[in-house]
């Protein structure tokens, strides 16, 4: 049993042919274009985590370099506390006077809130960044 495709080698050269014609402030372009619908899908999931605001000000897009884009959460340190979670634990810290105190800490389930934006936004973000190609590319 076997599968046959037909055109393929046309459809490659086509897709190198639209590769080539795509420069690089296109692709910056296109990137930034997704990475705003990501930011925004991730500061819409960080909005319904109880919080002090601290994670959805913090919520931001890199600068294009080589070809990617990041959106990340900056300054607060505790957003991998809330993707991924944490199990309890205990330990010491000294306090400012010098004295050394126990702490004690539960242990949280995950609440992926980036994953999620990721995944409900993936569509939005795919067509987002063929716009601005096609834009671009005046297709």
């Amino acid at each position: 049993m076997g599968i046959e495709l037909q055109g393929m080698d046309s459809l490659l050269k086509s897709v190198k042919q639209i590769r080539k014609k795509v420069s690089r402030s296109t692709e910056t372009k296109a990137l930034e274009a997704g990475g705003k619908v990501l930011a925004k899908a991730v500061k819409e999931e960080a909005n319904k985590i109880r919080d002090d605001g601290t994670l959805y000000e913090n919520i931001k897009e890199t600068e294009v370099k080589k070809s990617k884009i990041t959106v990340h959460t900056g300054g607060a340190y505790h957003a991998h506390l809330v993707e991924f979670g944490r199990s309890s634990g205990q330990g010491t810290y000294k306090d400012k006077n010098g004295v050394i105190r126990p702490v004690k800490w539960g242990d949280t389930a995950p609440n992926p809130f980036m994953s999620r934006a990721f995944e409900n936004s993936q569509k939005e973000i795919i067509e987002t960044m063929g716009n601005v190609i096609k834009k671009e590319l005046d297709l």
